[in-house]
This record gives C-alpha cells, sequence and structure tokens, in this order.
C-alpha cells in the first residue's frame, strides 16, 4: 500500500488538537501583556490622592439655622470711687471775693480756701472774669463743683444775668454759696427764680445802729453749724460796716429752705440771716462777715466750703 494510506493507531483525536491550539494561543496573550506593561513606565501617585487606608477628614459645616452672637463692644470700666477727703482736694472752685477792692480788709473766704489747702480760682472782683467762667466753665471746660459769691464790698454790685448762669450751674449740680447784704433789692429780678425754688422771701433789716443789732443764734441742729466747726458764736459784733448791714429772710413754705441762725433765737420761719436749701446745694447769708470777728468767720466759712462740697461730692457719686 502506498504511504497516503498510513494510518498511526492510537494517535491524537482531533478535539484534543483544538484544545492544545487554543491553550498555546492564551498563553502567547498573557506573555504579551506582561511585556507591554513592564515597558511602561511606573506611575507615581497624586499628592493629593488619599492614601490607601487612610481616612479623609469631614469638613465641618457650620449649621445656618442657629442664631450668631452680637459683637459688642466691651462695657467701660467702672469710675474708680475715691474717699470724699480724696475727692476734695482736686474739687472745681470758683472764687468771686469783692472785698478784694477794700485794701484794708482780709479777704477772709481766700482766706479760708488758703487755710484749707483747697485748690481755686480766684477772680477777683473782677465781673468780667467772673462772667467768662460762669460761661465757660474752669480749665478746658470742667464743670465748677462750687461757685462762692461774696458780695460784701458797697459798690459795685453783682446782679442781673450773673445770677442766671449761677443758676444753670446749680442744675448741672453745682453748690453755690452766696453772701450779700442787699438781696432785697434785687429778688424780684434775675434771681428771683433761686430764691422762690429755695423757699426764702428777703426783707431789709433796718435796726437801731447798736451791737445787738449784730447778735445771731442758732436755730436749729445743722452740720453747717457744727462741721468741722461746732456751734460758732455771733454774738460779738464788729461794726465794720454802718448804715445797711444786711438782710433777713422768712420762710414761704414753698421750699426746703432751713433757716440756721437769725436775729431771735426762739424763731425758725422768720427773721434768719443763714440759710440752706435745694438739699443743701444753696447756702444764703445775708450779712456781712466784717462785722464779725475774723476767726468766727474764717470757721463759719470753712463750715459752708466743706458741706457745699460734700453735697456736690454726694450728687456725683450716687449717679
Amino acid at each position: 500500500m502506498g504511504c497516503s494510506g498510513f494510518q498511526v493507531v492510537g494517535g491524537p483525536s482531533q478535539l484534543e488538537l483544538t484544545q492544545t491550539s487554543m491553550v498555546m494561543k492564551q498563553t502567547q496573550v498573557s506573555m504579551y501583556l506582561t511585556e507591554t506593561a513592564m515597558s511602561l513606565p511606573a506611575q507615581q501617585p497624586s499628592p493629593n490622592a488619599p492614601l490607601a487606608n487612610t481616612p479623609v477628614p469631614a469638613v465641618p459645616v457650620e449649621p445656618t439655622d442657629l442664631p450668631r452672637p452680637l459683637i459688642t463692644e466691651p462695657p467701660p470700666a467702672p469710675e474708680e470711687k475715691i474717699g470724699f477727703e480724696d475727692w476734695k482736694k482736686s474739687a472745681n472752685i470758683l472764687l468771686y471775693e469783692d472785698m478784694v477792692a477794700v485794701p484794708k480788709a482780709l479777704r477772709y473766704v481766700k482766706a479760708t480756701l488758703d487755710r484749707m489747702g483747697m485748690p481755686y480760682t480766684d477772680v477777683g472782683n473782677a465781673q468780667g472774669w467772673l462772667k467768662e467762667r460762669l460761661l465757660f466753665g474752669g480749665e478746658g471746660g470742667a464743670p465748677w463743683d462750687l461757685v462762692i459769691i461774696a458780695l460784701e464790698n458797697r459798690c459795685p454790685q453783682i446782679s442781673g444775668e450773673f445770677f442766671t448762669l449761677m443758676r444753670e450751674w446749680m442744675n448741672k449740680g453745682t453748690s453755690v454759696i452766696i453772701e450779700s447784704w442787699y438781696l432785697e433789692k434785687i429778688q424780684e429780678g434775675y434771681i428771683r427764680p433761686i430764691v422762690q425754688e429755695c423757699g426764702v422771701y428777703l426783707k431789709n433789716y433796718g435796726g437801731g445802729g447798736t451791737m445787738m443789732d449784730l447778735v445771731l443764734w442758732p436755730l436749729v441742729e445743722h452740720p453747717v453749724l457744727t462741721s468741722p466747726n461746732n456751734y460758732l458764736k455771733f454774738t460779738k459784733g464788729d461794726f465794720f460796716w454802718y448804715g445797711d448791714i444786711g438782710d433777713m429772710m422768712d420762710l414761704t413754705g414753698k421750699g426746703d429752705a432751713v433757716l440756721l441762725i437769725g436775729r431771735k433765737e426762739t424763731d425758725t420761719t422768720h427773721n434768719g440771716a443763714l440759710a440752706v436749701c435745694l438739699g443743701g446745694q444753696l447756702t444764703l447769708q445775708t450779712f456781712s462777715s466784717h462785722n464779725y470777728p475774723r476767726e468766727i468767720m474764717e470757721g463759719a466759712w470753712e463750715n459752708y466750703i466743706e458741706n457745699a462740697l460734700l453735697i456736690r461730692y454726694n450728687g456725683r457719686t450716687s449717679k
């Protein structure tokens, strides 16, 4: 037989040959993919990409339904309260004393302030300076704590708008002391609102020109009569001024005025010569200081000043 008809017994079947061919093709594809991957450059991870297995922190989100706190300025620090004795050392005091025009007379009010060691602005008897200070206040416009108007000289005289300016300061809490022997002559003028609110009516004291006309008696118990000098005696006079030696005050019952000393020791509502009113803010003296010994009057003025400043201090610190 020819070779074309030769058949090998027991050789691979057609199915086995097909499966073998498929395995060889898969092996070739795997080898090609491996070689391609090895030929590519290695890729570096992005710097912003999270690392494997690293939790990404959550970004907090502010709630929009909650009220936001108001942004306010911090409250001012409370003003440090100092005691009266320390405060009065820097009190703002204005002094008008017309006895500067009488060379032979000692200025009792100025001497008292100096002895007390008090600071003050002294305008003497210059009415222009007084008006300026009443209009514009103290240094830098600082408010006055006490205004003292000592009107003893028989000429010239303060009147008119000066009392209106004084009242404006009183409305701001300033204490005022007025010494005058002629208030009855001007009480229907610019000073009228002050004396009406105070609750006094003024009348002239004629007198008989004797030493008994100068005797004054304490009428009530009051700090102005006792602190810091206790019950000064006005039973010894000295005729420095003759003629009109002053006024007297009667209570009207429409204010809080209290008569402290007067012409008759048992009369607390008429013929007074020293009064306080408006809660102690105003002190009125209707006799002339130089008709009494210096030691008595300087002691009295110290009492006036001390108590007037205390009223001012208490009014400031209670607010």
